[in-house]
């Protein structure tokens, strides 16, 4: 019987007339090469952070993926999928997706700088990382991400590797949180430190109760206008077995600082953009295992 009577779905075709018709080409791979499987699905809400996040991938959504006392040097590959439920939406895909990887102990990541892997962004359905890691355990902190958040997306990943692995949410587990909402007026935008007029601006006052336990794991976050470089020092208030320390170098739009062991007593934070004058308002969050006071 010849080819032309009997259609089993395999044909050829010229790399010329491939391009004239096909816009996209996906390549599937041998299933036996990666013997550890995983998937899962999820939603990220158009309403939840920022339109971008050029500065602040705190809302976007991550995961923490160990691989478990590898036996040799293994193989990974992370595949992020965007689910496409209509004809349309694939032929004028306007959503730009990728996968950052960051080399990490499982935490949340906080700040876009040091990935291990800085996905690009694609119009495509597919993103696929790739990563090679040694014998033993490693942990990384895998973040979606998007170039301009405009819409509620669904999407899947699923991670292949030729060694065991587990793949878990990372989600805010602080039972306690507090928020405040302030400002730098001309007569309290001090600056920076550097400056001694920096004891002008606006200060608050954290107090963990010793009573309640000797110290405590504490997230603290300034939110500020994109425009100024912004950051925050924390102070105890009496002779404690915590020195000074601050938010690091100063950030646009956000700057965080975790403590995973803060002991009980009383801290005054102050806020700060980096030059004196630079007006605006800014919103001033802090988080706690334990119960807390804060003004």
């Amino acid at each position: 019987m010849s080819a032309i009577e009997y259609d089993n779905g395999v044909f050829w075709i010229s790399w010329e007339i491939c391009l004239h018709f096909f816009d996209v080409v996906y390549l599937n791979w041998n299933p036996k090469l990666f013997l550890y499987r995983y998937n899962l699905h999820a939603d990220w809400s158009a309403g939840q952070g920022p339109k971008k996040d050029h500065y602040n991938l705190e809302y976007n959504p991550q995961y923490k993926l160990e691989i478990l006392n590898a036996k040799k040097p293994c193989t990974m590959w992370v595949l992020l999928s965007r689910h496409i439920t209509e004809k349309d939406d694939f032929a004028n895909n306007k959503e730009f997706i990728t996968l950052h990887v960051y080399k990490t102990n499982g935490d949340r990541v906080y700040y876009p700088d040091d990935a291990l892997i800085n996905g690009t962004k694609i119009n495509s359905p597919h993103y696929l990382a790739r990563l090679n890691a040694g014998a033993g355990s490693s942990t990384y902190t895998l973040v979606v991400s998007q170039y301009e958040k405009t819409s509620t997306i669904s999407y899947s990943i699923r991670v292949f590797c030729t060694e065991n692995f587990k793949i878990g949410n990372i989600p805010h587990h602080y039972p306690y949180e507090f928020k405040l909402t302030g400002e730098w007026t001309a007569q309290q935008a001090g600056g920076c430190p550097n400056y001694s007029t920096h004891k002008n601006n606006p200060t608050y006052v954290l107090t963990v109760d010793p009573h309640d336990c000797s110290e405590t794991e504490c997230f603290v976050k300034l939110e500020a206008p994109k425009a100024f470089h912004t950051g925050f020092t924390v102070s105890p208030t009496s002779d404690q077995k915590f020195s000074k320390t601050n938010s690091g170098k100063f950030r646009n739009g956000m700057s965080v600082k975790i403590f995973k062991r803060l002991p009980a007593g009383t801290y005054h934070i102050i806020p700060s953009t980096f030059e004196p004058g630079q007006c605006g308002k800014f919103f001033f969050d802090s988080w706690l295992h334990e119960s807390y006071q804060n003004s």
